[in-house]
Order: structure tokens, then C-alpha cells, then sequence
């Protein structure tokens, strides 16, 4: 893909960057994208041509925006975010030094903050380990790699565990991967059941907690997730049963999200499992289709999110310092 007739900006490298984090993030499918993220950011802290302090950062801005569109995931937004905060941290740090020892301070810590990015989900796992009991019935929504993670160090120590995963439209749309997260889920030796989520509120007094997944966490501590999670969220509150979520701190935002129209749009939609030409049929005649992929749960609607740095309340995000958790 060539960006530079459309993006202003755009460099040579950027464009080698991005298309080497497409191939890592399709190459390797089991790492954090914000881990392949990370390694194009520092890719371009190591290329960039740029000797004032203003040029060096609108690169990583670029940079930050391409593979965000390559993706179009929001994950790879907070990423950018994090990584943008910590270079404004070292500038303002080293106020007086030149471009060179800025570059050499942020490259510093290069392996152990990419190390950290790739282990987050076993950390998050050994935080949520200690909320899950023997015997109880885990409620789970949308395909989330930390939610597995979570599962997975449970099974080896919590006995006669039992998953529900809980199904909805947009997720029969990509029946594949939930069928291949329902088999990979009884390799854990779990007891695992699919449920329609209009079935859910009938079948709620069988589950102990939910555990979701997230996309972004928004700066006053709202969950971005699959359509679908608000649903959920509030049956959860309005029966009392303990809404937890799994995320890695590169996927909190310096944003606040208030309402689903404050979540940055991206191309990315629900696909309809209709064949090509009922849709265009249908769109003749004036039917529309709904393909928000993700909605907002409010931070009152959640109960604690599991980090690879511990276990937060919604409430404590706002103050946080999220790039600090990294580069500290």
C-alpha cells in the first residue's frame, strides 16, 4: 500500500515499517499486536532522518496513524498513545539534550519493554487466577487471547471449572474462530457449553461471573469490546453477578469515551453471513444494515479489570499514568 499522495508526511521507511508490521502481525498471530506495534515504533526511532524534536515526533505520529488504518484495530491506536506519551516524557526530561541522546534513551529499554509486552497476558492471568474458585461457571463473550490466557492458568489450578460461551449475531458471522475457541477450550479440560445470547438472561443463575476481553480501555475506565458486551454488562449488573475484564495496559487510551459515537471510527464492520447479491437486494430496496463492530460499556458496569500490572478499579484509571507501566 503507498500512502504518500494521501497522507502528508510519509516517508520511504514509513512505508517499510508498516509493511513489516502487517507481515509480523500476520506471521505471528499468538503475539499482542501492541507488541508488533511497539517494534515498528522503535524501528522508526532507529530510522527516522528527522533532527528537530518537533520532526522527530510528527514521525512517530505518521507512523502511529498508518498502522493504526493498516490494521484498523483500536488496540493499535492505544498503542501509538502509550509509545507517543513516553518520547513526550523523555523530551521533557531531557529538555536541553540533543535528538541523539533522546534517541539513545527511548531505544534503552527496548528489550525489556518488548518483553513485557509479550508476557502481559500470562501476567494478566496470574491476576485474575486468584477470583476464580473451584467448581464456579465462567461467562465469557467475544474472542479474546488474554480471556484464554486467563482460562488456561485457572484449569491447572482450580478443579471441575465450567465456560460458558456466550454467542451473538456478529459472532456467528466469524463462526469459524468461535468454533475453534470452543475446542480449544476443552483441551483445558474445562466443561464448556455455547449459549445464544438471547437465551442468556434465562440461564444466568448458572454463571458465577463474566469475563470479557477489551479492544481500548478509554481514560474513565469504559470498555471497548464486540457488540454486544453492553448487553451483557448490564444483565450482569441488574442480577448482580461480577463483570470482569482481561486487557493488557497498552490497550488503555489517553481518551475519554462517553458514548458509542466518542469510539474512533475504523473500516472495520460486522459482516453478514448473507450472500452478496441479498445484500445488494436489499439495499435496493431501501433496507440498511446495522455493522457496528464495537460498543461502550460504561465503567460503572464493571467490576475489576486485570492487567499485566495488577488489578484495577474502572474508577482508579483516570489518574493513571498508563505509558509509565511500561517504561518505568
Amino acid at each position: 500500500m503507498t500512502y504518500n499522495n494521501t497522507h502528508p508526511g510519509v516517508a520511504s521507511y514509513h512505508e517499510q515499517l508498516v509493511r513489516q508490521f502487517h507481515e509480523a502481525c500476520l506471521k505471528d498471530t499468538l503475539t499482542p499486536l501492541a507488541y508488533h506495534a511497539f517494534q515498528a515504533f522503535y524501528g522508526l526511532i532507529k530510522t527516522s532522518k528527522h533532527e528537530t524534536r518537533q520532526g522527530f515526533f510528527d514521525d512517530l505520529v505518521v507512523l502511529a496513524r498508518l498502522l493504526w488504518l493498516d490494521s484498523e484495530r483500536l488496540v493499535v491506536r492505544s498503542a501509538g498513545e502509550v509509545f507517543q506519551a513516553y518520547v513526550s516524557r523523555i523530551m521533557q526530561l531531557l529538555d536541553s539534550q540533543p535528538i541523539n541522546e533522546i534517541r539513545d534513551r527511548i531505544l534503552g529499554n527496548e528489550a525489556s519493554v518488548l518483553e513485557r509486552l509479550q508476557s502481559a497476558r500470562e501476567r494478566i492471568a496470574t491476576a485474575a487466577t486468584p477470583y476464580i474458585t473451584d467448581g464456579c461457571t465462567i461467562g465469557i463473550f467475544g474472542n479474546s487471547a488474554s480471556v484464554f490466557e486467563v482460562i488456561k492458568a485457572a484449569a491447572r489450578k482450580r478443579r471441575d471449572l465450567r465456560v460458558i460461551v456466550i454467542v451473538s449475531f456478529a459472532s456467528l458471522a466469524i463462526r469459524d474462530t468461535l468454533f475453534q475457541e470452543a475446542q480449544n477450550l476443552t483441551k483445558l479440560d474445562v466443561q464448556v457449553t455455547i449459549m445464544a445470547e438471547g437465551a442468556l438472561i434465562s440461564r444466568i443463575h448458572l454463571i458465577s461471573f463474566f469475563l470479557v476481553g477489551a479492544e481500548m480501555v478509554s481514560k474513565g475506565g469504559g470498555i471497548i469490546n464486540a457488540i454486544g458486551t453492553k448487553n451483557i454488562a448490564h444483565l450482569s449488573h441488574l442480577y448482580r453477578k461480577p463483570f470482569y475484564v482481561a486487557a493488557e495496559m497498552a490497550k488503555f487510551s489517553n481518551i475519554f469515551i462517553l458514548t458509542d459515537r466518542d469510539i474512533p471510527y475504523t473500516e472495520a464492520r460486522v459482516r453478514y453471513r448473507l450472500p452478496q447479491e441479498s445484500v445488494l437486494a436489499l439495499e435496493r430496496q431501501g433496507v440498511t444494515f446495522d455493522d457496528a463492530l464495537y460498543d461502550l460499556t460504561e465503567p460503572e458496569y464493571v467490576s475489576l479489570i486485570f492487567t499485566d500490572e495488577g488489578v484495577h478499579a474502572p474508577a482508579s484509571i483516570t489518574n493513571m499514568m498508563i505509558s509509565s507501566f511500561y517504561f518505568s
